[in-house]
């Protein structure tokens, strides 16, 4: 078929190979072959006539659609005119809307460029806050570890403050029961002040009826002497009165007599002993310079050019310094040396380049208080009955205290024990030295590992003392941190109820238990001190000590004040141990917390020593003892232990 193809002013016909020209076209060909016959030619010229028809018809159509579209465009741009119009007149109120509006925007504007500078003002404040802005934050950073630590300061602050707060009510709570204690016992003198008061009205209202039947009987007897006496039955009645006063006296006299001669017995005894003490004490102190020698008899031996005897200090090679002549002289004078045991000594000082008073002192076989006694002659001073003085410790107004040999008990290991004496101002009360003899003696009666023993209660110069144990240890204000190991804690805490226990059963109690009163042995042995001891003996303690407790009437308040102290000393090992520089130890167990603040509550306390003790039993088996740090405790304690730590002041 023919295909219509639109070329520059005609249309060219195409198909089948060959190709017509329109009137205004050009060739079409189909390959240069040759023309076609006649009768094709015609029905293609009649193909095309249709086809031009029918594109015809088609191209009317077109028009006719493009007339319609052209009509309707019309209509359409009518309809656009008449909106330009409204336009126009809206554009014309918009116009003059837009001219105040331009008028705003430019006051706007104004106000933008105002804006803008004073955000390039922001901007540049912004960049310098940014510069600012690492120092700021580490200021920042340093003010915030400072609020840290001021709050922790505070925090530390509050902790102390309930602390304090908590251990004020407590004192406080103590204080109110001993003043209630004071106000009964006021209560019951004033009871009793009252009742001794109606006996003595009762007992003067008696005497004033005897003196007054008295006056009677004397008025009676005057009127008898005025009426019926006489001079002679006077004198007589005298003479029998003298007579009767002379035999009362000549009685007294001869009791009088009686109690000389037995004091002089009793004194010529008591010199004989003293003078059976003095022999023992020259011959101990002689063993004991013959011992101190025999280490340097090898090099004192007299040789064959060597004289013996007498003349042994002159054949010394050199002069004698004339102090160790006067002390060798005293010493032998007293009785106290022998000659050859000097002149050992003499030629030792001398290989040490010191005086026989220094090489004396320094061998610990004297004392400077045993110098200074035998350097001033007084022999008697070194006895005191059947004990040897070794040196005083302690003085004060009520008693004195010594360490003593105590010759009797030398093979018994307890040869080296502390007296106490009782002061001569105390024995003119009429209370104390029988108070002092009757409490000594019950704390004799009881013998106990963990209380300080008491060996027996003597009577020297009239007076009484009392002979105990001399304990060589450390107390516990002196123990090392490791005593807050939990182990270690709950052993020393058990031993020291043991001992309170003891105290508690045989009616002993402390009063002022405090923490130099708890002390370790080297042995492993924790001794308390001070037990059934008259408390007017010690020295007042300071308010603010931790130990005090306050003086109760009752034995049940006594002992439960003895384990609130005890509950205190236990505490402090604690916060010992953690006031020490050194490694963190291991927090204790919440049931010794619980059983150390039972014995600190003043509600739900324990009842006696006995329930604390159970409750350390029962937890006995389930807490590790921790032997590497006793061991380690205890080496301390060989290490530091002295004996005279307790009782040493100035004397």
């Amino acid at each position: 078929g023919l295909l219509p193809l639109r070329r520059g002013g005609g249309l060219v016909w195409g198909g089948g190979g060959r190709g017509v020209v329109s009137p205004g076209g050009g060739r079409g060909g189909g390959g240069g072959g040759p023309p076609p016959p006649p009768a094709a030619r015609q029905a293609d010229l009649e193909a095309q006539r249709h086809l031009a028809e029918t594109e015809l018809a088609a191209e009317r159509r077109r028009l006719q659609a493009q007339a319609d579209t052209l009509a309707q465009q019309q209509a359409l741009c009518q309809q656009r005119w008449d909106r330009l119009r409204r336009a126009g007149r809206l554009l014309a109120s918009q116009r003059k809307s837009l001219h105040l509006h331009r008028q705003q925007q430019q006051a706007t504007a104004a106000d933008l460029a105002r804006l803008k500078a004073e955000c390039d003002e922001a901007r540049r404040d912004l960049t310098q806050l940014r510069q600012q802005l690492p120092e700021l934050e580490i200021q920042a950073q340093e003010a915030a570890d400072r609020l840290r630590q001021a709050r922790e300061q505070l925090r530390n602050s509050l902790a102390e403050w309930h602390d304090y707060a908590r251990q004020s009510q407590q004192d406080m709570q103590s204080m109110l029961e001993r003043i209630q204690a004071d106000i009964d016992s006021l209560h019951r003198r004033e009871h009793a002040l009252q009742v001794a008061r109606q006996e003595h009205r009762l007992a003067v209202a008696a005497f004033r009826q005897q003196i007054i039947d008295w006056q009677g009987q004397l008025a009676d007897m005057k009127r008898t002497l005025e009426h019926d006496g006489s001079l002679l039955e006077r004198r007589q009645a005298e003479l029998e009165a003298q007579a009767r006063q002379v035999q009362a006296t000549s009685e007294q006299l001869a009791h009088k007599a009686e109690q000389l001669d037995e004091e002089h017995r009793l004194a010529a005894q008591r010199r004989q002993e003293m003078e059976q003490h003095l022999a023992d004490m020259r011959a101990w102190y002689r063993k004991k310079l013959r011992q101190l020698s025999q280490g340097d008899r090898v090099a004192t031996e007299p040789g064959p050019d060597t004289p013996t005897g007498g003349p042994a200090i002159l054949s010394l090679t050199g002069d004698i310094e004339p102090g160790d002549r006067r002390l060798g002289d005293l010493l032998r004078c007293l009785g106290l040396i022998d000659e050859d045991t000097l002149t050992a000594l003499l030629v030792e000082a001398r290989k040490q380049r010191r005086s026989l008073r220094q090489a004396l002192l320094a061998s610990g076989v004297l004392t400077v208080y045993q110098l200074a006694l035998i350097e001033a002659g007084n022999l008697d001073g070194l006895v005191l009955g059947p004990l040897r003085v070794v040196d005083r410790l302690r003085t004060t107004a009520r008693e004195t205290v010594y360490r003593v040999f105590d010759p009797r008990a030398e093979t018994e290991n307890r040869a080296t024990a502390l007296l106490r004496h009782l002061a001569e101002g105390e024995m003119l009360d009429a209370v104390r030295p029988d108070e002092f003899r009757q409490r000594f003696a019950a704390m004799a009666s009881v013998r106990h590992p963990h209380l300080a023993a008491t060996w027996e209660v003597l009577e020297i110069a009239g007076r009484p003392a009392a002979l105990q144990e001399w304990l060589v240890g450390l107390p516990s204000t002196d123990w090392p941190a490791l005593a807050a190991v939990p182990g270690v804690w709950f052993r020393l805490l058990s031993q020291a109820a043991l001992g309170m226990h003891a105290a508690h059963e045989a009616g002993l109690t402390h009063g002022q238990l405090t923490p130099d009163a708890v002390v370790l042995t080297p042995e492993g042995l924790v001794k308390l001190r001070g037990f059934g001891e008259p408390p007017w003996l010690r020295e007042p303690l300071p308010h603010h000590h931790t130990g005090s407790t306050p003086q109760t009437d009752t034995p049940r308040s006594e002992e439960a004040a003895d384990l609130a102290a005890l509950g205190r000393i236990a505490e402090g090992w604690l916060a010992a141990a953690a006031s020490r520089r050194g490694p963190r130890l291991r927090p204790v167990d919440e049931r010794l917390q619980s059983i150390l603040r039972r014995l600190q509550a003043p509600e739900d306390a324990y009842p006696s020593a006995a329930a604390l003790l159970d409750d350390l039993d029962h937890l006995s088996p389930e807490l590790p003892a921790n032997a590497e740090a006793w061991n380690r405790l205890l080496r301390h304690v060989q290490d530091q232990a002295n004996g005279e730590t307790f009782w040493r002041q100035s004397a």
